[in-house]
C-alpha cells in the first residue's frame, strides 16, 4: 500500500507534461491561424482579379460586348498568384445605367464580371472540413465609351 501511495504523490515530470500540452495547443493554434489567413489570400486574390477584369473591360469596351466576352480572361490572366477563373455575366451596350452584380443580367451600358477560384482544403488544418472551399466575387462595372 505504501508503494501505491508514493507512486500517486509523485509529481516529478509533471511540468513536462503540462508544457507539451500547452506547447501542442500554441502550435496548432499558429497553424490554424496561418492557414485561415492563406484562404483570406486567395480570397483577396479573387476580388482583385475581378476588378482587374472589370477595369480591363471599361478600358477596352470601345470594342463592343461580343468582343469583350472572349478577350476579358486573357486580359488579365496572370494577374497574380492565385490562377482565378474570369467570366463575363452579362454585357449590355449603351448608357450606363446604375449597377446591380446579384443582378442576372446587366443593365445598359454595363458590364457584370465573375471571379472564381476553388480552393484546395486538403492543407494542414481545413482540409477537415471540405475538399474545396468556393471563393467567388461578382463586379458590375459601367462600359467607357
Amino acid at each position: 500500500m505504501t508503494m501505491m501511495r508514493r507512486f500517486c504523490r509523485a509529481d516529478s515530470g509533471v511540468a513536462a507534461i503540462e508544457g507539451a500540452i500547452v506547447l501542442f495547443s500554441l502550435i496548432f493554434l499558429l497553424f490554424t491561424i496561418m492557414e485561415f489567413l492563406y484562404v483570406l489570400f486567395a480570397y483577396n486574390s479573387v476580388v482583385r482579379g475581378a476588378e482587374n477584369a472589370a477595369r480591363y473591360a471599361m478600358v477596352n469596351s470601345q470594342n463592343g460586348c461580343p468582343w469583350l466576352g472572349t478577350n476579358v480572361n486573357s486580359g488579365v490572366a496572370n494577374v497574380g498568384v492565385i490562377p482565378v477563373t474570369i467570366s463575363v455575366v452579362s454585357c449590355t451596350p449603351g448608357t450606363p445605367a446604375v449597377c446591380n452584380p446579384a443582378s442576372a443580367t446587366a443593365p445598359a451600358g454595363t458590364i457584370i464580371i465573375h471571379a472564381e477560384y476553388d480552393f484546395d482544403t486538403s492543407g494542414f488544418f481545413v482540409g477537415v472540413l471540405a475538399s474545396t472551399l468556393p471563393l467567388e466575387a461578382t463586379v458590375c462595372v459601367p462600359l467607357i465609351s
